[in-house]
């Protein structure tokens, strides 16, 4: 089987081709937003973990656990759809992110549900369960997905650990079909951070109100922090609270 962890800031808004490499990426650092990442290995694995992991390790034929090393995973867009006529007129703090990825879109369904710029919990659900029958339906068990991004799967016998590539080919077809990827990042981050606040700035905020980081902690701090892996030395609770805002930077107390 193969779990999947959900996301956190490292996400947050980005365009087209980031998305794009999402799909095939197991590991989303949440701090690492240049816009909206996400993480979801809508293809394998979506995940809130450290910098530089990448899931997907274990196992033999038949179920895979995480986590092993993406390298060398080719990544595939999905093919989109004509660009319609006349585009939606989108409004709102997320305007920009509807209106690139309904242009972007590689399905009608996907279309019609970003159409009024809202995706709604029941279409979220109705995504899910496009993208999960038709996993099921490639012979992929126990398939169960999280709107945050996460969730599991067993894949079909002659899949491992050493066949990573051979998976997200596998998976690939279901997500572009459903849209899922594009459409749980909007739903998450919209959710986590509905006035698309800057997803750096979120976390420095987030920092310091959890007691992690003192007043004067700073974006640049931050990103010198993260880049050195300091937060990865954190512990016990310290790092608690620093994985509490790395998952949502907007509520963690």
């Amino acid at each position: 089987m193969v779990p999947m962890t959900g996301r956190g800031p490292e996400a947050g808004r980005f365009p087209r081709g980031k998305r794009d490499a999402m799909r095939l990426r197991v590991i989303l650092p949440i701090h690492r937003w240049p816009a909206l990442v996400l993480a979801c290995f809508v293809c394998l694995v979506a995940c809130a973990t450290p910098p530089g992991q990448s899931a997907i390790s274990g196992a033999s034929s038949g179920t895979v656990t995480a986590e092993a090393d993406t390298a060398g995973i080719i990544t595939r867009s999905c093919a989109a759809l004509p660009v319609p006529s006349q585009m939606p007129s989108f409004t709102g703090p997320y305007a920009s992110d509807f209106e690139s990825t309904f242009r972007d879109a590689s399905s009608q369904f996907e279309r019609d549900i970003l159409s009024d710029g809202v995706i709604t919990t029941a279409e979220m659900s109705e995504a899910t369960t496009q993208y999960t029958q038709c996993l099921v339906n490639l012979g992929f068990t126990d398939v169960h997905w999280n709107f945050d991004g996460s969730g599991q799967l067993t894949p079909p016998a002659g899949f491992s650990a050493d066949n990573q590539q051979a998976m997200a080919d596998a998976m690939h077809p279901c997500d572009c079909a459903a849209g899922w990827t594009d459409l749980v990042v909007l739903y998450t981050s919209i959710g986590q951070n509905p006035d698309n606040t800057d997803s750096v700035l979120l976390m420095v905020r987030c920092l310091v109100r959890v007691g992690l980081e003192p007043e004067s902690y700073t974006p640049q701090q931050y990103l010198t922090d993260l880049n050195n892996g300091y937060f990865e030395t954190l512990k016990s609770d310290a790092y608690t609270k620093y994985r509490a805002c790395n998952s949502d930077p907007a509520h963690a107390k």
